[in-house]
């Protein structure tokens, strides 16, 4: 997403650097350029916001709500790739059983997701 970005962008700034060049030199205010390059700074500002910044935000509350709800008996997957069934949970830490008789304690942020099995 980010590189596309980077590609308008580029593509813009030589679509603009051409015509500025096809134009005629017309004598111009000092503080005209700005004035004709502030929309388009705003206009990336917009692309990016909604773009990028938007998104991850959104995952972010989707991640921190599926935190909220974890409970006892969900199996999980780590962050590292460990699945285990949770045992114990506190503020911060899940003790997961990850073989029969044997458990770790993970810290709560690094639980990534549920095991679905698949239907």
């Amino acid at each position: 997403m980010f590189l596309k970005f980077l590609t308008f962008i580029t593509l813009l700034s030589s679509t603009l650097a051409s015509a500025q060049d096809a134009a005629p030199a017309a004598p111009a205010s000092p503080g005209q350029g700005m004035l004709l390059q502030l929309p388009i700074l705003l206009g990336f500002f917009a692309l990016f916001w909604f773009g990028v910044i938007q998104p991850q935000r959104k995952q972010q509350a989707k991640q921190a709500a599926f935190l909220a709800q974890l409970e006892r008996g969900t199996e999980v997957v780590t962050t590292g790739g460990i699945i285990g069934v949770i045992r114990g949970l506190s503020e911060k830490v899940v003790t997961l059983e990850i073989a029969p008789g044997t458990e770790i304690k993970v810290l709560r942020t690094q639980v990534s997701s549920s095991v679905k099995e698949p239907a």
